[in-house]
């Protein structure tokens, strides 16, 4: 992925956890992603009806609405269906979590680098999916 294609790129980082949320931000802001975040992941779909993001990351284990089951929701609605999201969490001490079939899954902790991977590749698989949906494929 091209350097002037990342600073397009407009990142929604959805996690419980303020200080994370704040790390995670800068780290993918340096990368020239634009970054924006959300500590409850139930508000996430208002702040979607504002504008979409091209990614979503989230982490999976959170209170009340947790990533996989913000994920289920966001599928639903046909405009939120189509973000591509990354899913991450430390998966200590908790049994796992079905992820949905090709959910791309980083584990905590993690490199800058292999952040910004998992979200290019969830936006090329996201892209190429979308063309061949169109084209009929």
């Amino acid at each position: 992925m091209h350097a002037r294609m990342k600073s397009n790129l407009k990142v929604l980082v959805v996690d419980d956890d303020a200080r994370y949320l704040e790390l995670v931000k800068f780290m993918l802001e340096d990368a020239g992603f634009d970054v924006y975040t959300e500590t409850d992941s139930r508000r996430v779909p208002q702040r979607l009806a504002a504008g979409s993001p091209d990614v979503i990351v989230t982490d999976v284990l959170m209170p009340e609405l947790d990533g996989v089951e913000l994920g289920q929701l966001l599928k639903i609605n046909e405009e939120s269906a189509v973000i591509p999201i990354v899913y991450v969490s430390a998966w200590t001490g908790v049994p796992e979590r079905e992820l949905p079939r090709g959910a791309i899954r980083l584990m905590k902790p993690f490199a800058p680098q292999e952040l910004i991977q998992a979200i290019t590749r969830a936006v090329e698989e996201s892209t190429s999916e979308e063309a061949q949906r169109v084209a009929g494929i």
